[in-house]
């Protein structure tokens, strides 16, 4: 990308935090050594007052990964979603989440966000209903949390969660 595209996307974005707060910054497959393509929100923890933490996903097509995270921002907005640490979320809207907290811009994460910017994984169950940090998640699917400086992994649970099957 030459640097006239590189200005257009720059002013695109921020345009997308002045009409909207954030925008949702996507990072695909074989670009700089990437194996799972993620996207994450951007604007959140710099842009907005108060700051608010940030959302990434990885391992899915990047209009999924846009969707859930514009979801996850407007139920943090709304009060739903009060990203506090590892933890699971949703079970009672009938998708339970993984929320993991993640450092940003550390050597081991490949996140690019501002250095002190408070950050959430967002990681979905595979088929079975089990997350990547669970026994008998499937090892592929485990991958989309694989290059994240993850701080901490939510305590496995007794049981399966409920899936969209999405995957």
């Amino acid at each position: 990308m030459d640097r006239k595209e590189l200005k257009a996307k720059e002013a695109q974005a921020n345009e997308f935090i002045r009409m909207y707060g954030f925008f949702v910054q996507h990072v695909v497959e074989g670009l700089s050594g990437v194996s799972v393509p993620y996207s994450f929100t951007s604007g959140l923890s710099y842009a907005a007052d108060p700051p608010t933490a940030e959302f990434v996903m990885a391992g899915f097509e990047m209009a999924f990964m846009q969707q859930f995270l514009n979801r996850a921002v407007s139920m943090m907005q709304a009060g739903q979603l009060v990203p506090d640490g590892a933890a699971y979320f949703g079970r009672d809207l009938g998708q339970e989440v993984g929320i993991v907290p993640v450092r940003p811009h550390s050597s081991p994460s490949r996140l690019m966000l501002p250095e002190e910017a408070e950050a959430y994984l967002i990681v979905i169950p595979d088929e079975n209903g089990r997350f990547p940090w669970e026994d008998g998640c499937d090892r592929g699917y485990a991958a989309q949390i694989a290059g994240f400086d993850c701080i901490a992994m939510p305590q496995p649970r007794s049981g399966p969660s409920l899936s969209l099957h999405r995957h």
